[in-house]
């Protein structure tokens, strides 16, 4: 195994024991049997289907797609604020935050490197 594989796995191993990723399961499987956040889910999904298939018949300042975002902003703003939800959105704050720290020091430290094309 060269350096970099080892590198690779331990920091798969340092990720998933992180005392979060256990936690951020046990708020899925609340979110997912508790009816209230079932339904604001449901009618996020629905809004969102209902503002893709308008935008296919009407350009983006029709006022029958302006009606639809609107609802969809509400909808999404309803679900965000259920404790539940906004536990479960912080939690992925907090796990993806070294991942996209590894992410912006991959990426500079291939363009320090030159402009090289892939």
């Amino acid at each position: 195994m060269n350096n970099l594989d080892e590198l690779e796995t331990a920091l798969i191993d340092k990720l998933s024991e992180m005392p979060e990723r256990q936690l951020i399961k046990e708020i899925e499987d609340k979110i997912f049997s508790n009816e209230e956040c079932l339904n604001l889910i449901s009618a996020f999904q629905k809004a969102q289907d209902d503002y893709n298939f308008t935008l296919k018949l009407f350009k983006e300042e029709h006022e029958e797609t302006k009606q639809k975002q609107k609802i969809l902003y509400q909808k999404k703003l309803a679900m965000d604020e259920h404790p539940l939800i906004k536990e479960y959105n912080n939690l992925l704050i907090t796990i993806n935050e070294p991942l996209r720290y590894l992410e912006y020091n991959l990426f500079s430290l291939f363009s320090r490197r030159g402009n090289h094309q892939c």
